[in-house]
């Protein structure tokens, strides 16, 4: 069995939206993302999202939190992981994220 743990997002006042990098999931069948943001104006949304080729990319269903003018937290589990790649996208409408990390936790072969 194969785990790793890594911070992929350790961001500061982000004003415009962002694709971070991609993570390649072979032979991995689950991961969780944890972030963590701080904001006193942004309105925002975080997302994680998946592809099979690493340049069409599509929103994992559930794994979507709205930023809005507020400091918190959340953990997508995502389980029964068919696709190659994942990655997360943090969407600003306006307003400053002033920070935002995200690590994530695999689980694999």
């Amino acid at each position: 069995m194969r785990f790793q743990t890594k911070k992929i997002v350790d961001d500061t006042a982000i004003t415009v939206s962002e694709n971070y990098e991609s993570v390649q999931l072979d032979h991995i069948y689950g991961f969780s993302v944890h972030f963590v943001w701080a904001s006193t104006t942004a309105d925002a949304t975080i997302q994680i999202q998946a592809s099979n080729n690493n340049v069409n990319w599509d929103a994992i269903a559930s794994a979507s939190q709205v930023i809005a003018n507020n400091s918190g937290n959340v953990l997508f589990n995502i389980p029964d992981v068919f696709y190659k790649y994942f990655r997360c996208v943090v969407t600003v409408t306006s307003g400053t994220v002033t920070t935002l990390e995200a690590t994530y936790q695999i689980k694999g072969f």
